[in-house]
Parts: structure tokens; sequence; C-alpha cells
């Protein structure tokens, strides 16, 4: 059986890290916009351009889903960690 040890600098730091990545995939989106923007007026009646188009929609709701997911686990473990902290503070202030 082993221990579990939770290091909150850790977690804290991991939390950060989920953040600043959340924050770099989201700027990435739109993916091409303004490719997309001149291929649109370019090429009005192309199916092809539609179905790139439509595939470059789906990706940016992709990574729209995966920065939500990471924001919201960073939040997650920094709220987790906050309150371990205090427990685990009030638990070692009785001891004084």
């Amino acid at each position: 059986m082993s221990d579990f040890i939770l290091n909150p600098s850790e977690m804290h730091a991991l939390s950060g890290h989920l953040g600043v990545h959340a924050t770099m995939i989201s700027t990435r989106q739109p993916i091409a916009k303004d490719p997309r923007e001149s291929v649109r007026t370019k090429m009005a009646h192309s199916v092809l351009a539609e179905k790139v188009e439509d595939s470059l929609t789906i990706l940016d709701s992709i990574l729209k889903y995966h920065a939500g997911r990471l924001t919201q686990h960073g939040v997650l473990i920094k709220s987790t960690v906050t309150a371990f902290e205090k427990s685990d503070g009030s638990w070692a202030s009785g001891f004084n």
C-alpha cells in the first residue's frame, strides 16, 4: 500500500501550467481565420472550400472544448489544494 502525498506547491504549479496551456490553445482559434475569409470570397460556389471551412469550424470547437477542460481542471485543482491547505492549517493549529 502506498502513502498518498500531496505537495501543495506542485499542485499550484500544475494549476498554473494548465491555465497557461489553456490560454495558448485559446489563442490558436479560429484556425486560419484570414485565409478562410479570403477563400470564402474567391471560391464562392466551391464544395471543397465549404468542406474545408466546415472542418476548420469543427476543429475550432474541439480546441475550444479542450481549452475549457484544461481551465476547468486547473480551477478544480487550485480550489482543492486551497481547501486542503486550509483544513491542514486548521488541523495543525490544534497543536498550538
